[in-house]
């Protein structure tokens, strides 16, 4: 008998048909399970997600589709296997991370670069640094800029543009920055 008169029997609830199907597409579900692995099912659960997956598939087919039904169930089955994976991926992250949390364990984690305290502490910083740069009158912010911007030499250029000595340019400078080091560190 062929496939899409089984298919045909099997949608009007045949079961000699569906075993029949099932039985035609067992050997691709066991060569999809000897290649994948999903933490918390052995081999036998996935061979039943693919028997379930192929019985789906049957009745959800159109018959009058321009897919053949052999690449329909191929496809379906392969694609729950791997949504199943990814599900299950996402869940192992989602609970590590939760887990880690909990315990306390993501915040003190000497492995991480940046833990969330740093993170917040920084964005913090950031906003702080901004609102007193905000404050800061155009030729405090124009020393800065070329100061820490412009690469070696900038503040060198800036004096000689502004007409004032290289060394008052400097001394500037540095009142600039125990002043902004005092706004930053005051509170």
């Amino acid at each position: 008998m062929d496939l899409i008169t089984l298919v045909k029997k099997a949608k009007s609830k045949d079961e000699a048909a569906m075993s029949e199907i099932i039985e035609k597409f067992t050997p691709f579900i066991l060569k999809m399970v000897g290649n994948i692995y999903i933490k918390g099912y052995d081999r036998n659960d996935l061979i039943q997600m693919g028997y379930l997956t192929i019985i789906k598939a049957v009745e959800s087919y159109n018959l009058t589709s321009n897919t053949s039904f052999v690449a329909y169930v191929t496809n379906a089955i392969r694609n729950n296997y791997f949504y199943e994976i990814r599900k299950v991926s996402k869940g192992n992250f989602d609970d590590s991370y939760e887990k880690l949390v909990e315990e306390g364990e993501y915040f003190n984690n000497s492995n991480r670069e940046d833990g969330i305290e740093e993170v917040i502490l920084k964005k913090e910083q950031k906003e702080k640094l901004k609102k007193i740069l905000k404050g800061l009158s155009k030729e405090q912010l124009d020393l800065l800029t070329f100061s820490y911007g412009g690469g070696h030499g900038a503040l060198k250029e800036y004096s000689r543009i502004k007409g004032i000595k290289y060394v008052t340019m400097q001394k500037r400078r540095k009142k600039l920055l125990e002043l902004l080091n005092f706004l930053f560190n005051k509170d």
